[in-house]
């Protein structure tokens, strides 16, 4: 109860008010009120801390769905059908997993911190790992023609996010 007063941001109690607090000792909140996530005499993880892992999981659901994509799209052309692969059956169920793992860490991002600070710190998050998973395993910065297009490509992205930050 210190903590609170103490100005320590927290996860919100059942009623669904958020407290303006840090951090908080899950020890301290009643029994009923605990998340699955807090355990007793650790402070829980923080809305930052949610959304970096959101949009990490972003970014490999993009990667599951955009092969898929690329699966499907070869259809007529390839020897055989890939909806006839076991692989294509594990890309799917691991893009599905991942996309629900996503939204439960993007919903106690929210359940712990403010969505005004909260939805643009993962969707900027999201936006480069989205970008970096594609420019690795698909080799798209290879599409770069000169050294002006990687640092205008480059410096659209920190403009990006540097409107986010602002905000």
């Amino acid at each position: 109860v210190a903590a609170t007063a103490a100005g320590t941001r927290c996860a919100a109690l059942e009623a669904g008010e958020a407290l303006q607090a840090e951090w908080r000792w899950t020890a301290s909140l009643p029994q009923s009120s605990r998340s699955a996530w807090c355990f007793p005499g650790v402070p829980p993880l923080v809305a930052s801390a949610w959304a970096l892992v959101a949009a990490i999981s972003t970014g490999y659901t993009v990667l599951c769905f955009k092969c898929i994509a690329e699966l499907l799209a070869g259809v007529r052309t390839a020897p055989t059908s890939p909806l006839l692969q076991w692989e294509f059956y594990i890309i799917l169920v691991v893009g599905l997993s991942l996309a629900t793992f996503e939204l439960h860490c993007l919903n106690l991002a929210l359940r712990s911190g403010d969505a005004v600070k909260v939805v643009p710190m993962y969707l900027s998050l999201g936006m480069l790992a989205q970008m970096s998973t594609g420019g690795v395993f698909f080799q798209e910065f290879d599409d770069f023609r000169s050294a002006a297009d990687a640092t205008t490509f480059a410096g659209s992205v920190v403009a990006t996010l540097v409107s986010v930050a602002a905000m």
